[in-house]
């Protein structure tokens, strides 16, 4: 396993006791271990996934794709698609700060009250306006709790 250097910088509100009281640079901390991630897996592989799970259309599919490379959370490394460690980050903090918002099920669900919408089945304003109370809810319990750490850009472009 390689070790990596990663450095965060650790921003909490003023006035709440801080979790890293004490530390200094150069420290060293005890991560909690993570899962093994799961294997790289090609385009096409990760479109039937999404498709199996109800998550998406096949207008958006290879969008999706493209904006998660673009954004630098995944990398193309022959066919296979590859989370960056900034990926392994965003996906973490939103997950543990947005969890429902960003759970698959829920993304599922939420589709399928578009697709209501689309069809005459469903009003989108209490539609949208659910979703916005609870939007509103969880950032707002975010911003209270945690501050994100920010990565630090190495000059190959990466973040370390």
């Amino acid at each position: 396993m390689t070790k990596r250097r990663i450095t965060l910088q650790i921003r909490e509100p003023a006035d709440t006791p801080s979790r890293y009281a004490g530390l200094k640079a150069g420290d060293r901390l005890t991560l909690p271990a993570r899962a093994t991630p799961a294997a790289p897996m090609t385009e096409a592989e990760l479109i039937a996934a999404l498709q199996a799970r109800g998550i998406g259309r096949p207008s958006t599919l290879e969008l999706i794709v493209e904006g998660l490379v673009k954004h630098g959370y995944i990398t193309r490394q022959g066919n296979a698609l590859v989370v960056t460690e900034l990926g392994r980050m965003v996906n973490d903090y939103l997950g543990a700060n947005f969890g429902d918002l960003f759970d698959l099920g829920f993304t599922a669900r939420f589709e399928g009250q578009l697709d209501a919408i689309a069809n005459g089945g469903a009003d989108y304003v209490p539609v949208l306006g659910a979703l916005w109370a609870q939007i509103q809810r969880a950032t707002t319990s975010a911003t209270q709790t945690v501050s994100a750490p920010e990565p630090e850009e190495t000059e190959d472009g990466d973040y370390a």
